[in-house]
């Protein structure tokens, strides 16, 4: 067996052990220039966007400068619901945080809104990751464009 499997069979951590549980989210509606000015007070990067209080999409800090102000469009007029990325993938809060990295690599994300029947519960980043001596492992994986 390889490190890497190896790894993978004995690492516990779960995912609901590292991931924040400082949760913010607006609904789809809400502008650009309410998800900055949210994002910017927070420190965070990442707000799940809601439609009737389900997660619909998500909106990053990229999506505010590529799919709003890059693109001409007014902040104050463009609804999250215009920019948002609607494909998301999300760990669950019971997944090690290799399994975590490994989706965080496969699909290019620095972030995973961690979800429990259909509700976001929290958020786990790649700098969650790399903020403990003890989890460098699945930080490295994370970034990693060929773990798959």
């Amino acid at each position: 067996m390889d490190f890497c499997n190896h790894f993978f069979h004995t690492n516990s951590m779960r995912v609901e052990e590292l991931m924040s549980k400082r949760l913010f989210a607006l609904p789809e509606t809400a502008t650009a220039e309410a998800a900055a000015r949210l994002m910017a007070k927070e420190g965070i990067g990442l707000l799940p966007v809601l439609q009737k209080g389900r997660l619909a999409g998500v909106v990053t800090d990229r999506d505010l400068t590529t799919r709003c102000v890059g693109a001409g469009r007014s902040p104050a007029e463009t609804a999250l619901g215009e920019i948002m990325t609607k494909k998301v993938f999300c760990a669950r809060p019971e997944e090690t945080l290799l399994e975590a990295a490994r989706t965080m690599a496969i699909h290019q994300v620095r972030r995973l809104p961690v979800c429990r029947k259909g509700s976001v519960v929290g958020v786990l980043s790649v700098s969650d990751l790399a903020r403990r001596p003890d989890t460098g492992f699945e930080a490295a994986m994370a970034i990693c464009e060929d773990f798959t």
